[in-house]
């Protein structure tokens, strides 16, 4: 129902409901004669009530009127201090009184049970302590707040229900006060302890126990050594052993000489399989004490020569093992016999820094600055590790069976027969100087330094590190894991205990909370956005924004990230603060922001939710959409005046060109006409000339007469043609010309005319013997009439091609100036590129010679001619000229066709491939078929 229940020590209970009304309940006739002291509600209608003389049953009608209470007989009529309801189970309540111990009252049953088990610690007796507070935690072990022995915690063994161990945190271990009123925990299972008269302390962590020499009155002591059993807990001195309890650090024994133990340094202790406890003095020598006695005993090895000091011991099959400063010695005290291994037996050196059984039972020790050395029977296996000096002071293995060795001034290795590797300082170690190492349960490594302790964790790889913040500033010179795998530590300032299962990642992230909003020196709200206009401050803006994560466990651990984000936009990526709980910010343009900021614990575990800040920042009056609007008609209207004067500047303007222009005009007809007369005159006389060419040409039908199959496509550039075929009969000789004249239009014309003229006189009047004949008098002739021989720079002449062919034997000679012709034989093709001159070229090319080809044909066979107007032309999909290759390819797929459809086709083929692109150049292509 949501309403508070009090109880008044001396009058009864108070109810405070949802509207914060108070209704009394000091009923005298009910509530008289008795002090009342807590209250628990089992459900609405019924209350357990705590008093000074016991516990009583309180009962509400549905009007939450009083209808009965009475006292429940199964606990004894003490001072009740408080009730628990008890988490795992319903019904059931812990009920802790004054010197009577506390119960567990079961209310359905209306059971109490009384626990007074007092074999739990010899320190307290629990039947009747008296208890103020009980704190239940979620796997049901208690914590009981006493007055007077400071905080007893119960262990609950979950499979009986019953306690089985117990722990007491006193001043002798940490705590400020041993009188305390109550306990809270809150949501990361931090125990938060009321005294009276010592403030409040607090428990982050249980995991670790300190036993303190100096509460117990051994402030000049230190602790060397370390061993644990069930019941026994030895600490080897500096000065002698002391023996306590494990649990409760009380009736404390203490070893020196009266009872045998010498004032010396105590290294080592073991039981053997008798039960006898054998100790090792670091000069003293050796000691034990059998089963039953109270003395110690110093035990003689060495027959007579000076004992040596004692850095380490061990036991294994019933042999007392032992690190010395003079060697290796082996001790069967039921022989008896001892063996001694030195530098005589292969050791490296006879100072022996640690001994070590394996989990095969292998015993591997550690000489000084000389890696480790495995025994057996029979040999030594030396495993130096390292060329340099390296000094191993002590070993382990993890559960994968990879040794680690804790070294002198070289960190922690790992080894593994086959490999080494380093782990120092510069990984978090906190020193390079290790004394001891051991592997816990859940594979961490712990490393003794002088002062502090490192650990490492094999599965993680994560390091960390305890020191003085840790109140554990000591130098630590021993570590010893128990059959339960616990871990104890020997300090200067006495021992730790460590709990493994204890020690586990938190996984409760930290609080955020905003501590302060500053902007340019004046602070904000913290629960609403901050609105600011612009400009915030016209000299100097900044933003500072105070936060803090809370996590008890490690508050210093606490880091932060942020991530500001504009106008909504979420990509923005989340940016590491480390541990720094403020963020600033010089200038923050106009907008809308919201800053995001989250917390992680000591562990990595971010909060949820982020803290999340809303800014904005009001826009400046050049970005309203008004003045936008405004600026814009004021725009329209400059321009406006603007247009409107350069309209009547551009009228004057166009008045005083028109008349310009008008006057202009007549002058240009004037123009036009005379140049379209004298254009006139140019065309008539170009094609009169082109008339003249034509007539030059020799007529297409004598072709036709004499080759049936055939065809010419003569395409000029221009009107006239500087491409030109030449063809003459002689008798059962056939000649066949295919020319490129220097130039196109009106110039290659002439040339073509020259040529052609020239052809008919050497044809007619000069004895020629071949096409190469033919070729040679037609360049020494053109040279002649072009007056080659004083021109320097003459450009002028033409590639041809000259065929003969033989029309009764179809015998073909052929020579060439520059240009190739296609032959077809028998359905192959051959191609003839001719030679690399020029008719008309000047001296130095005249040295190549014009050379005929001869080809024996045979009717059918076709021969192609023609000019590089045809393949230079550009065209095509890609603008691309089409080559030598495109007529090859054309010529294979037209070849079989009559000459007249190859003619069309090689016409129409040109014509697409050019398309809407310019002639460059005249064409003539000719094609016949024998």
């Amino acid at each position: 129902m949501g309403n508070i229940w009090a109880t008044v020590q001396n009058n009864g209970l108070l109810k405070i409901n949802k509207q914060k009304n108070v209704t009394p309940y000091f009923q005298a006739d009910i509530f008289e004669d008795k002090l009342y002291y807590s209250i628990e509600s089992v459900d609405p209608f019924n209350f357990l009530m705590g008093t000074s003389e016991g516990l009583m049953h309180l009962k509400l009608n549905q009007n939450a009127e009083i209808t009965s209470v009475h006292e429940i007989g199964n606990i004894p009529p003490a001072k009740i201090n408080t009730i628990v309801k008890r988490r795992a189970i319903e019904g059931e309540y812990w009920i802790a009184t004054e010197d009577e111990g506390f119960y567990l009252f079961r209310y359905d049953e209306q059971t109490a049970k009384h626990y007074a088990n007092n074999n739990l610690c010899i320190k307290f007796n629990i039947e009747y302590e008296n208890i103020l507070d009980i704190y239940e935690e979620k796997d049901g072990n208690l914590l009981l707040a006493t007055w007077g022995n400071g905080v007893i915690k119960l262990f609950l063994d979950a499979a009986t229900q019953s306690f089985t161990e117990s722990f007491k945190f006193t001043t002798e271990n940490g705590l400020n006060h041993d009188f305390i009123r109550a306990i809270i925990g809150d949501r990361e299972d931090n125990y938060w302890f009321a005294t009276y008269g010592g403030g409040v302390s607090v428990l982050l962590s249980d995991y670790f126990i300190h036993y303190d020499l100096e509460s117990i009155g051994f402030k000049q002591s230190k602790a060397k050594s370390v061993m644990a059993t069930h019941s026994n807990l030895w600490i080897g001195l500096d000065n002698g052993i002391l023996h306590t309890d494990p649990f409760c650090f009380t009736d404390h024994e203490y070893y020196d000489k009266a009872l045998g133990i010498p004032n010396d340094e105590i290294t080592g202790f073991e039981y053997d399989s008798d039960s006898t406890f054998w100790v090792a003095s670091f000069e003293s020598g050796l000691y034990f004490r059998k089963k039953g006695d109270l003395r110690f005993k110093k035990y003689p090895y060495t027959k007579g020569v000076s004992e040596p000091k004692i850095n380490d011991m061990a036991i294994v099959n019933r042999d007392i093992l032992l690190a010395t400063t003079s060697g290796f010695y082996r001790i069967n005290p039921t022989t008896p016999k001892t063996t001694l291994l030195t530098t005589e037996n292969q050791l490296p050196h006879n100072n022996i820094n640690f001994v070590f059984i394996d989990d095969q039972q292998q015993i591997w020790i550690g000489p000084k600055s000389s890696g480790i050395c495995l025994l057996d029977s029979t040999s030594i296996e030396v495993h130096r590790l390292s060329k340099s000096p390296l000094d191993v002071s002590g070993m382990t293995t993890d559960s994968k069976g990879n040794f680690w060795l804790s070294t002198i001034g070289k960190g922690v290795l790992k080894y593994n027969q086959d490999t080494l590797m380093a782990i120092d300082i510069s990984d978090g170690l906190t020193k390079n100087y290790c004394y001891d190492i051991v592997c816990d349960k859940n594979d961490r490594l712990w490393i003794a330094h002088q002062p502090g302790i490192s650990t490492i964790d094999l599965n993680t790889k994560q390091i960390r590190t305890f020191g003085f913040k840790e109140d554990m500033g000591g130098d630590f010179y021993d570590i010893w894991k128990d059959k339960e795998e616990n871990i104890w530590f020997a300090s200067s300032n006495g021992i730790i205990k460590y709990f493994p299962d204890r020690d586990k990642k938190n996984t409760v992230p930290p609080k955020i909370n905003l501590n302060k909003a500053n902007v340019s020196g004046i602070n904000y709200p913290l629960n609403k956005p901050i609105q600011l206009p612009y400009p915030y401050n016209r000299r100097y803006a900044k933003f500072r924004f105070d936060f803090t994560g809370i996590s008890f466990k490690d508050p210093l651990g606490v880091s932060y990230q942020y991530k500001l984000i504009r106008n909504d936009n979420e990509e923005s990526q989340w940016i590491d603060l480390g541990t720094t709980n403020f963020k600033e910010y010089e200038f923050l343009p106009d907008g809308k922001y919201d800053l995001k900021i989250r917390a992680f614990n000591a562990d990595g575990v971010p909060n949820n939710n982020p803290l999340s800040i809303r800014i904005e920042i009001a826009e400046p009056i050049w970005k309203k959409w008004w003045f936008y609007l405004v600026l814009i008609s004021l725009l329209g209207l400059i321009f406006y005046w603007i247009i409107k004067i350069r309209e009547r500047k551009l009228r004057m303007q166009k008045e005083a060109l028109q008349r310009e222009v008008n006057s202009q005009t007549i002058v240009l007809r004037e123009q036009k006409d005379e140049i379209q007369r004298k254009n006139k005159d140019i065309t008539a006389s170009i094609n009169y000339a082109k008339r003249i060419q034509s007539s030059i040409l020799p007529p297409v039908n004598e072709l036709k007469n004499s080759f049936a199959q055939s065809f010419i496509f003569f395409a000029p550039r221009d009107i006239v043609s500087g491409d030109f075929y030449w063809f003459s009969k002689n008798k059962n000789k056939f000649l066949l010309c295919c020319a490129d004249c220097t130039g196109h239009g009106v110039p290659g014309a002439f040339m073509s005319m020259i040529g052609t003229t020239l052809l008919n006189d050497i044809n007619k009047t000069e004895k020629v013997q071949s096409p190469a004949d033919i070729l040679e008098k037609l360049d020494s002739n053109i040279k002649v009439l072009l007056q080659k021989e004083n021109s320097e720079n003459a450009k002028d002449g033409m590639d041809i091609s000259v065929i003969e062919i033989d029309v009764n034997t179809h015998k073909v000679r052929i020579a060439s100036a520059k240009r190739p012709v296609f032959v077809y034989i028998n359905n192959e093709l051959s191609i003839y590129n001719g030679t690399r001159r020029s008719i008309g070229d000047d001296a130095l090319t005249q040295k190549s010679k014009f050379l005929n080809y001869e080809y024996n044909c045979s009717k059918g066979d076709s021969i192609y001619l023609f000019s590089d107007g045809y393949t230079d032309q550009f065209g095509g999909p890609k603008g691309k000229k089409i080559m030598k290759v495109g007529v090859k390819n054309l010529l294979e797929e037209i070849r079989k066709k009559p000459m007249d459809s190859q003619g069309k086709i090689i016409k129409e083929y040109f014509n697409n491939w050019k398309g809407d692109l310019e002639q460059i150049d005249d064409v003539l292509f000719m094609g016949i078929k024998l």
